[in-house]
């Protein structure tokens, strides 16, 4: 009992010793929760208009503000740290520690009483600020059903990561002996676990040339580095709560952590020594971990900034050893207090430039042999592949919706990832193709090594997963040349129809989903007219066509105009937005989604849309009324000095009679077609004239590019286009 009472007076004394320290936390609350409160709570009252979704938005203002509490967040943010500083600053002072550890109480009660206090006071004062605020906002008319137990969580969330962030401080303090530094300390603690996280994946990134995640393992990484930091995790875990989570295992996670911390806190101030007041660091045995942890993650982060800047080895083990040597040397200035002492510790510098070098080698030659890395076939049980730069126009994801600022709806569409969403709907049971792209990948991050790929200009990526039979999934990204042999490899991949299963979402459709058929053809838009039986039947038509499609039909064939199979669930936020167009808004681009080209050769789908109406018309002198070809004018730095001189004069030509459309038509390739064919790459589009095509059904003409290898030389010079490959 006696022991108890000494505890609370320690704790009245300790009170009163930190007045100061009390104030500021009452004025930081109040301005951070209560004024906001108060301000928005106004601006409620102040409005006219009954039941309205402003109200509604308002009040919901409010309760966010009085669950999250962000400005609150952040002021005891700097709390902890305030609050740990002013307890413990007494430990690194010589004349103050000799004073409390002359007074006859118990270390123990000493340090319970001012850690204790540091929790509790802070706490006090929250709850009764978070109460004023409750009660402003059920006076503003904010209902207590609407306000729930959100307020509550609020506080239980905010006082944990409080006392987790301020007992972190408090080691910090046990393990300095200097205020400054243990300021330092605080910061170390709370950011370097990302720092490394985020510097092990850039280590990645920057020497396995071959290194890919998947969207699985991006959000591991992310994750890592918040949970490695008790700030970042404060941070993370305000976001989710913010979003309707409330996660009881972390906030018990939390807990156990700050129970463990004050443990080591109080072992801590056990062991330290008296005379560590006014030194760096209270224990010396500390010294060389620490300086070796910071070190060489520092060393390792100079390499690979000053290889990227180069791209020279000279110059990674110049960055390297700077990195390690500065970083060093200021550790030991900071130690002893003294600039003498830099180079300190000749031995722990040799050996962190070591550690930092053979890091450094590692990684630029692979002595890890990641990038060389091929599985072997009997090991893998199925495969996916994505190209970059191939097939860019298909649409990947679904449609969403959101809230709106004052209460209303907004639909979007939620775009996803092409390779995500390839690796997580293909499998590649034939997996030689994937096999033979891998090596090849290999063969050229040799080649990229060696700098013997300094001539392919034209390259692009190939990512492939490989699902092993023991589970686990495998990733690789390969930076190939566009030569001949990736085509032929593409056109050997495309043509399986595994791939195309998994990498066009119109494959996974059916026709139960399908809710609304449209058509374009050269910017007209026609819905087609078919019931749910229909639509089913052009879809699984198209289906099969769209399987039986090669990749030498799409080098050869234009698309004669474009389909999109629209599903019912957006068929019903269309209706929606329809009948209530002011409290819901509508993406502009929602419905130019999905569009997926249909070739001539698609014989099924075109005559179950000729039989449902739809036809498309040909590109010929019956159809086009007239074409303007608006030749640009053209500028080289050819001149003296790099002057601009004008090498070709600009020009319109207006085409109007049968002949020359006649002669123009076949060349002709509608924009918005470019790129969706695989014959683009075998163009000679001239980009420097503007093409435009009337129609006799339009008054609005469409833009076109112009293929010049369908033109003869001599009729190219006839209707004014430059010949670059010629010289003309």
């Amino acid at each position: 009992m006696t022991s108890k009472n000494l505890c609370f007076k320690l704790m009245r004394e300790d009170i009163k010793r930190r007045g100061w320290t009390i104030a500021l936390t009452v004025l930081g609350l109040l301005f951070t929760t209560v004024i906001p409160t108060a301000i928005k709570c106004g601006e409620l009252t102040d409005l006219t208009v009954q039941d309205s979704p402003v109200i509604k938005y308002m009040q919901q203002s409010v309760v966010k503000l009085l669950k999250t509490g962000s400005m609150a967040a952040v002021f005891l943010i700097v709390a902890s740290v305030l609050w740990a500083v002013s307890g413990f600053h007494y430990l690194h002072n010589n004349k103050k520690v000799d004073f409390y550890h002359s007074i006859p109480v118990r270390r123990r009660q000493l340090f319970l009483a001012i850690y204790v206090n540091g929790i509790l006071v802070p706490a006090v004062i929250y709850l009764a600020v978070l109460l004023i605020s409750v009660g402003i906002a059920l006076q503003a008319g904010v209902s207590i059903k609407l306000i729930g137990i959100l307020p509550i969580q609020g506080y239980v969330l905010h006082l944990l990561y409080y006392s987790l962030l301020y007992t972190t401080t408090v080691v910090a303090m046990m393990l300095t002996g200097n205020v400054v530094i243990a300021l330092m300390g605080t910061t170390v603690f709370c950011s370097y676990g990302p720092a490394v996280v985020a510097l092990t994946l850039g280590y990645f990134n920057a020497w396995f040339h071959t290194f890919s995640l998947s969207a699985g393992q991006e959000r591991k990484w992310i994750l890592a580095m918040w949970n490695t930091s008790p700030l970042g995790n404060y941070i993370g875990s305000i976001g989710d709560f913010n979003s309707g989570m409330w996660y009881i295992h972390r906030l018990a996670g939390v807990l156990i952590i700050t129970i463990l911390l004050a443990g080591l806190s109080y072992a801590l101030y056990r062991l330290r020594p008296s005379e560590a007041a006014g030194k760096a660091m209270a224990f010396s045995c500390s010294r060389m971990p620490v300086k070796v942890l910071i070190v060489i993650p520092v060393s390792v982060a100079f390499g690979i900034f000053f290889y990227l800047l180069r791209s020279n080895l000279t110059w990674l083990v110049f960055g390297s050893l700077c990195g390690c040597v500065l970083c060093h040397c200021l550790m030991e200035i900071i130690y002893h207090f003294d600039f003498r002492r830099l180079f300190s510790n000749k031995i722990h510098l040799a050996c962190c430039m070591a550690v930092s070098l053979m890091l450094a080698f590692a990684g630029y030659f692979d002595w890890y042999g990641y990038d060389s890395w091929l599985p072997e076939a009997s090991d893998v049980k199925s495969a996916a592949i994505s190209m970059r730069d191939t097939d860019e126009w298909v649409t990947y994801g679904q449609i969403a919706s959101m809230p709106r600022g004052d209460g209303g709806i907004r639909f979007y569409w939620s775009y996803k990832n092409k390779t995500n969403y390839c690796f997580e709907n293909m499998s590649l049971t034939d997996i030689s193709q994937a096999m033979e792209l891998a090596d090849r990948g290999v063969r050229e991050d040799e080649r990229i090594r060696k700098n013997e790929s300094s001539g392919d200009y034209l390259r692009t990526n190939c990512t492939v997963q490989f699902c092993m039979k023991n589970g686990k999934q495998v990733y690789r990204s390969y930076s190939l040349p566009l030569d001949e042999e990736l085509k032929q490899m593409y056109a050997s991949i495309h043509d399986n129809p595994e791939y195309k299963q998994g990498a066009y979402p119109v494959m996974k459709q059916t026709g139960g989903e399908t809710g609304s058929v449209q058509v374009q053809q050269y910017g007209k838009r026609m819905d087609v007219d078919l019931d749910e039986a229909g639509r089913s039947r052009l879809l699984e038509a198209y289906q099969r066509e769209w399987l039986a499609l090669t990749a030498k039909t799409r080098g050869e064939e234009l698309p004669v105009g474009i389909i999109r199979f629209g599903t019912k669930q957006e068929e019903q936020f269309w209706k929606e937005y329809q009948a209530d167009k002011e409290g819901k808004s509508f993406s502009y681009d929602l419905m130019d989604n999905c569009y997926y080209p249909i070739y001539p050769s698609f014989s099924e789908t075109l005559g179950i849309l000729k039989d449902a109406g739809i036809t498309f018309m040909k590109l010929d002198e019956n159809t086009i009324s007239a074409i303007s070809l608006d030749h640009y004018p053209i500028y080289d730095d050819t001149g003296r000095n790099g002057e601009m001189v004008l090498v070709h004069e600009g020009q319109r030509i207006f085409c109007e009679e049968k002949n020359d459309i006649k002669n123009l038509a076949p060349a002709l390739w509608y924009r918005e077609y470019y790129n969706m064919g695989l014959g683009f790459y075998r163009m000679n589009l001239d980009f420097d004239t503007g093409i435009s095509v009337y129609f006799k059904d339009s008054d609005h003409p469409a833009s076109f590019y112009l293929d010049l290898n369908k033109l003869s030389p001599e009729m190219a010079r006839h209707y004014g286009f430059r010949l670059i490959n010629t010289g003309e």
